[in-house]
């Protein structure tokens, strides 16, 4: 049916294309004959000019009789398209009605089955109380999960929306359903040999699972070692190049530092040399010198407090690496319980692996009871406890995956986003210390113009002596507080470091729990 609405959607898609076309190229011959009547008229006015515009008004009468007849016919498709969505609306809703039809149908297969269940467990317990009064226990154990299945598969079904792909969905759950009931009826005679078959055909499939799985688990840890290597890889080399610029700038900082004590050195000679032979006579150069006095004073200031800003953006750092440090701590409370989910996960494992053996067991001791009554249905029971035990495993096993992807998710992005963070501030207190280099840099620019001053105008002032010994000082403790940044700087790569090498232990870490869950999981699937 969705077909044959398909098909009449595209051939009204395509009549109506037609009709379009078909207009289109009416009117264009229409406008093509007009300009060639209208040429025509124009040439034969002289001679004939009632004749013209006769067979004018005659062309121009059966092109409106066609215009109006193709109007007539688009709007008939229009009402045809129109009839056919009604249509498609009214076989929607028969499809609804026909949805709950099979969904009830559903219920009454799913009613049909739990009558089975429970007829078969009436039959077992009836079997087993003359020959095994300890094989009730499963069976009710299967019927209640079997029951809690259902219930829930009804449940989310109904919560479905309905549409055409839910009438193919109950479709399958029919069919699904029926095929379940026809493999309980006919799955008995044949249980005793696919018993005795199982274990024999096991080990030669779960080696084959195995060595499969063992080549995916390869090919996984080799593509994860690749990952971190190439991150490890850039990681050294950033920390390489920005270990190598700090060097570089702390190295020529050193020698700026060392020619400015020279050249102030030299100045202290030229005034201690300069003696006390010349007095001081003009006033004016005094009052200047005394104002570039105060500027220095000003700048000294500038410059402390730009060095506090330097040292509050240190705390700051300090800050984040101890955030870094708590948030540490706290993914390895996570990955402690995620270990202990693990471990519960690794015992639910063993647990239901147990059970499937003991369902094995009781299935071939049912199988013998069976065939000395003669009876059909007792089988099944075992057959639902494994199919219980199956489904408890695979459960488990998503739940594994789960709290893998969970802990990988976690921890690489919380890693990335740390060492991304680390970066940063490094990368931001390299600018900062750069600019700071700048700005000492024009202060000290400053302070030669202004000693170059002096030199030239030979002033031999006590004051100014005094001063060059202050700013001397001043420059000997701005080169300790900046000698101190860089070892601050040196101590956060160290601290980077650090970080680098518990990312990489962690990631180790993740690894070994990967392959461990792996190695559960591989268990888990030979069983």
């Amino acid at each position: 049916m969705s077909s044959w609405l398909g098909g009449l959607g595209s051939g009204l898609g395509q009549s109506l294309g037609q009709v379009g076309g078909s207009l289109a190229s009416l009117t264009g011959q229409i406008s093509n004959f007009t300009k060639d009547m209208l040429l025509e008229g124009t040439e034969d006015v002289p001679d004939f000019p009632n004749s013209g515009r006769e067979e004018n008004e005659a062309t121009h009468s059966v092109l409106r009789s066609e215009n109006e007849r193709l109007k007539k016919l688009y709007t008939d498709l229009e009402e045809k398209h129109e009839a056919s969505e009604l249509q498609i609306k009214q076989q929607s809703s028969s499809y609804r009605s026909q949805l709950q039809q099979k969904e009830e149908e559903i219920n009454h297969l799913k009613a049909r089955q739990l009558a089975l269940q429970d007829e078969l467990l009436r039959l077992q317990s009836a079997a087993q109380s003359a020959h095994l009064g300890s094989g009730s226990a499963p069976a009710a154990s299967a019927s209640s999960s079997f029951s809690y299945g259902v219930s829930h598969r009804v449940s989310a079904f109904h919560e479905d929306d309905m549409d055409f792909g839910d009438v193919i969905s109950s479709q399958q759950e029919i069919n699904r359903l029926s095929n379940e009931v026809s493999r309980l009826e006919s799955e008995l005679g044949h249980w005793r040999h696919i018993a005795q078959t199982k274990v024999q055909g096991a080990q030669s499939s779960d080696q084959t699972e195995i060595c499969k799985l063992q080549n995916i688990i390869k090919e996984l840890k080799q593509n994860r070692s690749q990952d971190l290597d190439d991150h490890q890889h850039e990681l050294s080399a950033l920390q390489n190049a920005h270990q190598q610029k700090l060097t570089e700038i702390s190295r020529r900082h050193r020698e700026e530092l060392s020619d400015y004590e020279e050249r102030i050195e030299e100045l202290e000679n030229l005034l201690q040399q300069g003696g006390s032979g010349v007095t001081v006579t003009d006033h004016s150069k005094v009052y200047e010198m005394q104002n570039t006095i105060q500027i220095l004073q000003m700048e000294k200031v500038e410059s402390t407090k730009q060095i506090e800003d330097l040292e509050n953006k240190i705390k700051e750092i300090h800050k984040r690496l101890s955030s870094a440090e708590h948030d540490q701590e706290v993914w390895k409370k996570e990955q402690e319980r995620l270990e202990v989910e693990k471990r519960e996960m690794t015992e639910q494992c063993e647990r239901l692996k147990l059970e499937l053996s003991e369902a094995q067991q009781s299935a071939l001791r049912q199988s013998d009871a069976a065939v000395e009554e003669e009876t059909i249905l007792p089988h099944s029971s075992s057959v639902a406890e494994v199919l219980r035990l199956q489904q408890a495993l695979t459960d488990a096993e998503n739940e594994i995956m789960r709290l893998r992807s969970l802990n990988q998710d976690i921890s690489l992005a919380e890693d990335n986003q740390k060492l991304q963070m680390c970066v940063q501030t490094l990368e931001k207190e390299k600018s900062l210390l750069s600019q700071e280099k700048e700005e000492l840099q024009i202060s000290l620019s400053k302070l030669s113009s202004e000693y170059e001053v002096i030199k030239s105008t030979a002033t031999r002032d006590l004051d100014l002596f005094s001063q060059v010994h202050d700013l001397k000082h001043n420059l000997e403790a701005k080169e300790q507080e900046l000698n101190q940044s860089i070892h601050e700087n040196e101590i956060l790569m160290a601290e980077l470091e650090e970080l680098d090498k518990q990312n990489q232990e962690a990631t180790k870490h993740v690894i070994l729990i990967k392959d461990q869950l792996s190695k559960q999981q591989s268990e888990g699937d030979s069983v």
